[in-house]
């Protein structure tokens, strides 16, 4: 089929961002969760798919079980409905696999995502109904020289089609229904421009005027952008049904949007912390979702939120319900040792269970006390008997556990 090219300007886009909206911040009131360790999570229904030390994790948060797809060298999960996509990266070039999730059956796409062995990697695979996307480059010896191109595959058709010449280094393609998008670097490293949809029932092309864009996605008739302008970066929202055009206002740099229905989530750098944010059309406010400061790659489907979080300086899987009433943290906590001659340092772990806290606070029973740390280094210099104590917190309430006894120092 032939593919007609259409040209929307939008507005004008110069006016993306004279009509930012600014909007306040309200605090976040669901509960949060932790599903396990691991990065790169993605969501659809009560299914959670990440990925964990080169194996694909599939999470039923109705069962609340973790099933390991696959045990190879992976990454990039997507899944949709009943079927995980990734890429399988245990060769040379990386192969892209789909999961059955209704039979367990697992089969490859494609046994050379790249189709030419001057391809060196694809990126982060979509996926709706039976079509994924995805976007591979050749890795010329000039950066600038590299050019993206962007692919799909009918899974009921088995056949694969190259849709554009020109994707983007920084951001993956996206679907929904028969809409692909994806940013425009027109093959030059570090630059970014226009963003296109291709229809997969007509096989039409659109080009959005737009600022420059760092990655896009869509959902309904909604398409969010990371861009660039002005000096600054934010995220743009296009009614591809009114053909307005609208902007979320951060102070900071925003980046790896996501949508479902009224609500878009990135990651968000304001006030040097890297947390998530979400943004409700339908109200017009702001979220704060995460508050630890090590938050990224989010994703969102209906009253849930996936991201992945270092606040314990390893990788993990955190949810946030939008929905769930908040649960009050039950205080807990472990030491790396209990006994031992002065000067005795002493690594304190947070263990904490039911809500997930937000705060800690620490007393070691020597006069010296440590705030919001989820674990505590601390040296216990004279000899004696030490009282511990950990108070956890979150919006639900907190919780205290004192340990007596709890260090003893001899000389």
């Amino acid at each position: 089929m032939k593919s007609k090219l259409f040209l929307i300007p939008l507005a004008f886009v110069f006016l993306i961002f004279v009509s930012l909206i600014l909007v306040p911040t309200v605090a976040s009131a669901g509960q949060e969760n932790r599903l396990g360790a691991g990065h790169e999570p993605d969501i659809y229904g009560d299914r959670v798919v990440w990925s964990s030390n080169g194996s694909i994790h599939l999470y039923d948060i109705s069962n609340k079980t973790d099933t390991e797809l696959n045990s190879s060298s992976t990454s990039h999960p997507a899944v949709y409905g009943d079927k995980v996509v990734w890429l399988d990266n245990s060769t040379e070039n990386p192969n892209l696999c789909v999961y059955n999730i209704s039979t367990g059956g697992k089969f490859l796409i494609t046994e050379n995502v790249t189709g030419d062995s001057n391809y060196r990697t694809g990126s982060k695979p979509a996926i709706y109904g039976n079509v994924t996307v995805w976007q591979e480059y050749i890795d010329n010896e000039n950066p600038k020289n590299r050019t993206y191109k962007v692919h799909m595959y009918d899974l009921s058709t088995f056949t694969r089609t190259q849709i554009s010449n020109y994707g983007c280094h920084y951001g993956s393609p996206d679907i929904y229904e028969d809409r692909i998008v994806w940013a425009n670097d027109s093959g030059f490293f570090g630059d970014s421009g226009p963003i296109w949809m291709y229809n997969v029932s007509t096989g039409n092309k659109t080009k959005f005027e737009t600022w420059y864009s760092y990655g896009c996605v869509i959902y309904g008739d909604k398409l969010v952008s990371h861009e660039y302008g002005a000096n600054y970066y934010c995220i743009v929202i296009y009614d591809l049904s009114t053909n307005e055009v609208s902007g979320v206002n951060s102070p900071s740099d925003p980046f790896d949007p996501d949508i479902y229905g009224d609500r878009v989530v990135w990651r968000d750098e304001r006030n040097c912390m890297s947390d998530i944010y979400m943004y409700d059309m339908s109200t017009a406010n702001e979220t704060r979702i995460s508050t630890n400061g090590s938050a990224s790659s989010p994703a969102i489907y209906g009253n849930r939120i996936v991201w992945q979080d270092r606040r314990t300086n390893q990788s993990a899987i955190y949810m946030y319900d939008l929905s769930a009433e908040p649960i009050k943290p039950q205080a807990s906590f472990t030491a790396n040792a209990t006994s031992g001659k002065s000067p005795l340092t002493v690594l304190f772990t947070d263990t904490s269970t039911g809500g997930t806290p937000t705060s800690w606070y620490w007393d070691f029973g020597d006069g010296i006390q440590s705030k919001h740390a989820q674990t505590a280094t601390h040296t216990f210099r004279k000899a004696g008997e030490y009282t511990v104590s950990l108070t956890a917190t979150n919006a639900a309430g907190k919780d205290t556990l004192t340990v007596k006894g709890c260090i003893r120092v001899s000389e």
